[in-house]
């Protein structure tokens, strides 16, 4: 089963052991209204996805919005190789 961008968002919050009240602050917004998101009572907004994308800038917003890929850029990077 394909995890969903709600899934995603929770493990950030899990992962980065942020709490809601906290979270709404630094985001900017309403407790509640993130409350209801994170809890799947109503749809994420697109405001709400954007604000984790720019709170979290190493998120990757591919793999936030579509689970492709690793959570966080440059995980798993290789240099490229230069050939002369």
């Amino acid at each position: 089963m394909e995890n969903s961008v709600l899934e995603r968002i929770n493990k950030v919050i899990y992962n980065n052991g942020c709490s809601i009240t906290f979270l709404s602050k630094e985001l900017g917004i309403v407790q509640t209204t993130l409350n209801r998101q994170i809890k799947g009572d109503v749809q994420l907004s697109a405001h709400t996805i954007e604000a984790f994308l720019h709170y979290f800038p190493n998120l990757s917003a591919e793999w936030l919005l579509r689970g492709k890929g690793e959570m966080l850029l440059g995980a798993n990077r290789r240099p490229r190789l230069h050939s002369d």
